[in-house]
């Protein structure tokens, strides 16, 4: 598959089919196993009879794990081929889910949850945007939301799948199609399509084709990645004000994780009901991450960046009103969702900005420690606050505060890296 030319940069159809296999992958990991994680806690807290405070301890550990193991994932895709990294993880990460199917304990599900994050450690927040960002110098955002509403797509179409296995046949064999359904989509699109620009001997879309051009993605292109190192970044100001503004960003994700369990235990709903709730978040997700992604690419991504934090902070406001009219959960939902993937669309777009190219999943992989961290602490903490205050109203407001703190701490730190590159990494 060749590279064609406009304006004097490549135009490399294969881009887009990296974009559409990242799709799959998104579908069949954050759509498929991230997007029904919360839809059988209930299920298990009542068949086995372990407190739901108890046992969303294991989402929480799987969490904890998987941040801690985001840099260390970053430096695998620097050292092996991509494809070799994805396909071991996705076949971890399908064992693991298999063997939540067979726990029995708590503790059972505790273990199991690091195996999990060995895999999701990979597949959730680092794949997708290194990859993207290898592939695209134009329209990356676009192409990374097009690729990131696979997981609202797949969390809807899949909430309601697992949901009804779970109801008719049992949570353990929801577990199992989980497993199946991961396994399916994810290794063979692994192994046989996610490919680097070296492997395909090709240029990354819309590289400039002139090896001479002095720009960083110029430069990028002809084989020397602009950027800072992973020392130099920590050093800087900038990255550590990312990372807190993740950690927020990561806490808002906290009530996503419960809409769920919000639905049953505050507005008395059915299975179907909440899952209904989930299911009408993602499809706010789905719409939300494309028109982000397009408004990143021409906007910019500071303009990007508020319009998507208002919108969730809308969303989130609306949550508690549904107490006295539980119907208006779900236009709350819709609403959240639009604005949700503001957390995973504008942060890659942020470091590749402000520290290039040449460490960028190392990186990122260091920022994504906080992508689940603060969901990881906080998802306990708030579902402590409902049960001792009978409500979730007020870990809604939380959400909101958090989320604007996200948003000014992003464009503080990148008002404050924009030189950084051609600092640390002059031509």
């Amino acid at each position: 598959m060749s590279t064609t030319s406009a304006g004097n940069t490549a135009k490399t159809p294969y881009a887009w089919v990296v974009m559409v296999s990242c799709c799959v992958l998104v579908f069949g990991t954050l759509g498929t196993v991230g997007g029904t994680s919360a839809v059988f806690l209930y299920p298990i807290s009542v068949d086995l009879g372990i407190p739901i405070t108890s046992l969303s301890l294991y989402l929480s550990i799987s969490a904890f794990v998987m941040a801690f193991l985001g840099p260390m994932a970053g430096k695998l895709f620097e050292k092996h081929k991509p494809r070799n990294v994805l396909a071991l993880a996705a076949v971890v990460l399908a064992a693991g889910i298999a063997l939540y199917g067979m726990c029995n304990q708590v503790w059972h599900f505790y273990i199991v949850a690091v195996i999990v994050a060995c895999g999701t450690s990979v597949l959730y927040f680092i794949a997708v945007p290194t990859m993207i960002t290898m592939w695209f110098r134009e329209k990356t955002a676009f192409a990374m939301s097009i690729a990131l509403a696979f997981s609202g797509i797949g969390s809807m179409i899949m909430n309601v799948i697992i949901g009804n296995i779970i109801d008719t046949v049992g949570w353990r064999t929801g577990f199992f199609t989980v497993a199946i359904i991961c396994a399916v989509l994810t290794i063979p699109v692994s192994l046989l399509l996610l490919k680097t620009p070296q492997e395909k001997k090709l240029e990354p879309y819309g590289a400039p084709l002139n090896p001479e051009d002095k720009g960083t993605a110029g430069a990028q292109a002809a084989g020397a990645p602009r950027g800072l190192t992973m020392k130099q970044a920590y050093s800087t100001p900038a990255f550590y004000l990312m990372f807190i503004g993740q950690f927020c960003f990561s806490i808002m994700t906290a009530s996503n994780q419960l809409l769920s369990t919000y639905g049953r235990a505050n507005l008395n709903m059915d299975a179907v009901g909440a899952g209904l709730i989930v299911s009408s978040c993602a499809g706010g997700l789905i719409i939300g991450k494309i028109i982000l992604g397009a408004l990143t690419d021409k906007l910019g991504v500071n303009n990007a960046n508020i319009i998507g934090t208002i919108v969730t902070c809308a969303g989130l406001i609306m949550f508690p009103m549904a107490l006295n009219n539980a119907s208006f959960v779900y236009a709350a939902a819709v609403v959240f969702g639009l604005g949700l993937g503001v957390y995973n669309i504008e942060p890659p777009i942020y470091v590749r900005k402000t520290f290039g190219a040449k460490a960028y999943s190392a990186i990122f992989g260091s920022i994504s420690i906080a992508t689940t961290l603060g969901s990881s602490i906080f998802m306990p903490i708030y579902n402590s606050m409902a049960a001792s205050s009978g409500s979730y109203s007020i870990t809604f407001y939380i959400s909101v505060a958090v989320t604007a703190l996200a948003c000014i701490l992003y464009i503080t730190a990148g008002g404050m890296g924009k030189d950084y590159i051609n600092k640390y990494d002059p031509q």
